[in-house]
Formats: structure tokens, C-alpha cells, sequence
């Protein structure tokens, strides 16, 4: 069952993670310290995950082990709350409550940021991990093209291009070519990066 956090009790048992994942300031920008290297939008989202890609979430975190989440709302007076996986109701009515959440496991190997901007950033330190969310949702790289798509039609300035670029790059690397072209970062001509 879903249980609130006191600031104290959330700093004693996942401060240190906390800091090491998203770094002593939150930036919503670029939401994820190098300790969670692998990254993926998940586009469409609306407030929050679906029950589908929460599902997957969850799945992905089961399976590499852990079945503790913490969510932390980044706003101010969101509040802390600490959920078990395998309770996918409790954890779904706690990701509802709002936007610009993070959700995270106290192992450091995912973390999971819901922006304003109605979509999910993905991290994790393991490649197992984001196989094992990827199996769960197959439609993650045709949503990351998407929302790759709007975003670059949607630039009306170089400094803007040129920050959704930085961000794409954060989030996608410079391998996966075709999300980085489809929002305008990259020369669709190029060779691919195997």
C-alpha cells in the first residue's frame, strides 16, 4: 500500500539516491544525472503515465529486482510517497495527482520524469532495464519518432532549435538517428551510427 513520506523519513531512507540520480538543484530541463545514462521519451502521455506504460514501467522494474517506488513530486508541497510495484492501483492513483513527478527505486537503477510538456523521460543505469520496459511497451521508439516530429515542426527560432536539440541529445544520444533527424538535429542523408 501507497504511503506518504515525511520530508525526514524521505531524506533517511532515499536522499542520497535522490541527489545522485537528479542532482542537488532539479532541473525539469534535463532531469537526470550521468548515473542514469540510458534514456527514453515516452510520448503520448497525458498528466501522467497510461495504465499501459505505468504497467510496463512496473513490469521492467520487477523484473530486474526491485518492487519499491518512490514518488516525489517536484512542485512544491507535492509530497513524498513511497509505493510497492506489485500494487499497480495504489501507485496509479498517486501518479495522477499531478504533473512534473518523479518517480524513482531506491537501487538507482530507473527513474522515471512526468513533464508538463505531456511526455515521460525514461532513465536507467541498466540496460536490462530498458529491454525489459521496451518488450513491455513496443510502441516507445515509434512515440520518441513522433514526438521528435512535432517538436521540430514546431521550433520557430534558431535558439529554440537549437535547445530542443541539446535536449534530444540528452535524452536520445547521438545513436538513434532517426529520432534525431525527425526533429531537425541531424542530416536525414547522414550514414547511421551503428
Amino acid at each position: 500500500m501507497a504511503r506518504k513520506l515525511t520530508d525526514v523519513e524521505f531524506r533517511e531512507r532515499v536522499g542520497d539516491r535522490l541527489e545522485e540520480l537528479f542532482g542537488s538543484a532539479f532541473d525539469a530541463d534535463f532531469p537526470f544525472t550521468d548515473a542514469l545514462p540510458l534514456r527514453a521519451v515516452v510520448f503520448p502521455t497525458s498528466y501522467a503515465l497510461d495504465e499501459e506504460q505505468l504497467a510496463a514501467l512496473a513490469g521492467a522494474a520487477l523484473a530486474v529486482g526491485g518492487h519499491e517506488a518512490f514518488l516525489w513530486y517536484t512542485e512544491a508541497g507535492g509530497g513524498q510517497w513511497a509505493s510497492d510495484l506489485r500494487e499497480p492501483a495504489d501507485l496509479r492513483a498517486l501518479w495522477c495527482e499531478g504533473f512534473e513527478n518523479v518517480l524513482f527505486d531506491a537501487d538507482g537503477v530507473w527513474a522515471c520524469f512526468q513533464s508538463q510538456d505531456f511526455l515521460s523521460v525514461i532513465g536507467a543505469s541498466s540496460p536490462r532495464f530498458m529491454i525489459e520496459f521496451e518488450r513491455r511497451y513496443p510502441r516507445l521508439r515509434s512515440g520518441e519518432l513522433e514526438w521528435a516530429r512535432l517538436a521540430g515542426s514546431s521550433v520557430d527560432s534558431a535558439s529554440h532549435r537549437e535547445a530542443l536539440c541539446e535536449f534530444v541529445r540528452y535524452v536520445v544520444g547521438g545513436d538513434r538517428h532517426d529520432v534525431l533527424a525527425a526533429a531537425g538535429c541531424a542530416d536525414p542523408d547522414e550514414p547511421r551510427v551503428a
